[in-house]
C-alpha cells in the first residue's frame, strides 16, 4: 500500500509532528517544495542553525541560513527575516550558540555521542530558557525563527520559477 499525506497515518485525535524528510538538494542544486501552506513549504539547501541570546541569557530568536554562510558573530548586528513576516528586523546577540553539531559523516562517527544524562540535561536547560507564554498548553506563543538574507533571497528566486 502506498499512501501520500499526513492523514493516512495519522488521526485527527493524535496530531502529526512536523518534522519529516524533506528533499532540498539535488546533485548539488538547491530545490524547494512550493505549496499554498506556507508550514509545508521547504527551505532548500544544506543549512546551518544558530540560537541567538540577549544579554541576559534569554532567547532573542533561532536563525536558519545557508551552510556556506560564514557563521553569526555575538555583536554582530545582522538583517534577518522572522518567518511568517514579509518585513526583515536587525538583530544584535549578545550570545550565538550552534544548533546543529555533526556526528556523523559517511557513516563513520565523527565525534562521541552525547550520553543520555547529557543530553536529558542539555533539553532541560534548553527548557528552562523558553518564556512561559512559549511553553503553555492553550494557544502557546510561537517561538521566533528567523531566515539569512542569503536564505530568504534563495527562497524568493526559487519560488519565483515556480515547479520545474
Amino acid at each position: 500500500v502506498i499512501g501520500i499525506g499526513t492523514s493516512v497515518v495519522t488521526c485527527p485525535k493524535q496530531p502529526s509532528m512536523g518534522c519529516v524528510y524533506k528533499l532540498v538538494s539535488v546533485g548539488g542544486q538547491p530545490r524547494i517544495k512550493l505549496t499554498e501552506d506556507p508550514e509545508k513549504q521547504t527551505l532548500p539547501g544544506s543549512k546551518a542553525a544558530f540560537r541567538f541570546l540577549g544579554p541576559d541569557g534569554s532567547l532573542l530568536l533561532d536563525l536558519l541560513q545557508l551552510a556556506e554562510e560564514p557563521p553569526p558573530k555575538a555583536g554582530q548586528e545582522l538583517r534577518v527575516w522572522p518567518r511568517g513576516t514579509q518585513e526583515p528586523c536587525t538583530v544584535k546577540p549578545a550570545q550565538v550558540e550552534p544548533l546543529l553539531r555533526l556526528y556523523l559523516q559517511q557513516g563513520q562517527l565523527c565525534e562521541p555521542l552525547p550520553s543520555l544524562d547529557e543530553s536529558r540535561r542539555f533539553a532541560q536547560q534548553s527548557l528552562s530558557l523558553l518564556r512561559p507564554a512559549h511553553k503553555q498548553l492553550q494557544s502557546p506563543a510561537v517561538y521566533p525563527v528567523a531566515l539569512s538574507e542569503k536564505l530568504r533571497a534563495l527562497v524568493d528566486s526559487l519560488s519565483a520559477r515556480g515547479p520545474l
